[in-house]
């Protein structure tokens, strides 16, 4: 499995497409930053903390299936399954129910390392204040700040080695439908096993459209105020985000050809 043949291949899906899915993308987005904006707004005038938490909670859920729903509009576009740009709206309401239940599979898989993380950030920062402050109490030591960060960056690795885990439901589900729940969040597993490292190389191949974005937005950051930037990083992360999901795709179909193919393997030669 190349990196480059994967890419490839995710170029010419989105050859005469391209634009429908940044336009998608892009639509996406808008919608994204009006409901942020909305919620911030209501946030703000709410004083009870459970009701800010259970507004976040919302937030997150909505995040969570909208992200499923722009994914499989854009992979429609790119197969000819479909000519719009707003289908991830009628896809949000159709899958709203399955991918919530994907979610909450996950989050309970994962729900140890982020209970980790919180303990290793809650140390991390009392340690710092001791540090600041040259002072200790109760189990936060000033000198003990280099263990502190080892500490919580190994629970942040420990973290990601498991959301890598899962990374592929979205691409799974789109592609097989039909599968529950269980079995999806299980195939994610599955196909990421030993594959982690080489998903994080095809991330780092798309590198360089990062920089180049970055580096724009800070030449127009001296014309330009830094709060008026929000709209121009949309624009550029739209703009990205369709070859990265095509490309996502294609790593997932090829990991699934690699299992079919040593299933068929293992079978000639029982």
């Amino acid at each position: 499995m190349k990196i480059n043949e994967i890419k490839k291949d995710s170029k010419l899906k989105l050859t005469g497409v391209y634009l429908k899915c940044a336009s998608s993308s892009l639509l996406f987005f808008i919608i994204i930053s009006l409901i942020t904006f909305a919620q911030t707004k209501f946030a703000n005038g709410i004083h009870s903390s459970f009701v800010l938490a259970v507004t976040q909670a919302i937030l997150i859920l909505f995040h969570w299936i909208l992200s499923y729903s722009i994914i499989a509009n854009i992979l429609d576009l790119a197969e000819g399954k479909t000519n719009s740009i707003t289908e991830f709206i009628n896809i949000t309401f159709k899958t709203y129910v399955k991918y919530t239940k994907i979610g909450l599979r996950i989050l309970l898989k994962i729900l140890v390392p982020i209970i980790v993380n919180i303990l290793a950030a809650f140390y991390w920062i009392g340690t710092a204040v001791a540090k600041v402050n040259h002072v200790n109490f109760l189990c936060f030591n000033q000198n003990l700040i280099p263990l502190a960060t080892f500490i919580w960056v190994l629970a942040i690795f420990i973290l990601v080695y498991y959301v890598l885990r899962y990374i592929l439901v979205a691409y799974i589900y789109h592609e097989h439908p039909e599968m529950n729940e269980k079995e999806i969040v299980d195939s994610s597993r599955k196909l990421m096993h030993r594959n982690k490292l080489k998903f994080i190389l095809l991330l780092l191949s798309f590198l360089h459209y990062f920089l180049i974005a970055a580096l724009i937005l800070m030449i127009l950051n001296i014309f330009i105020e830094g709060k008026y930037l929000t709209p121009f990083m949309v624009f550029f992360y739209s703009v990205i985000r369709p070859y990265v999901i095509i490309a996502k795709s294609e790593f997932q179909k090829e990991l699934e050809d690699v299992k079919i193919e040593k299933v068929k393997e293992k079978k000639e030669a029982v």
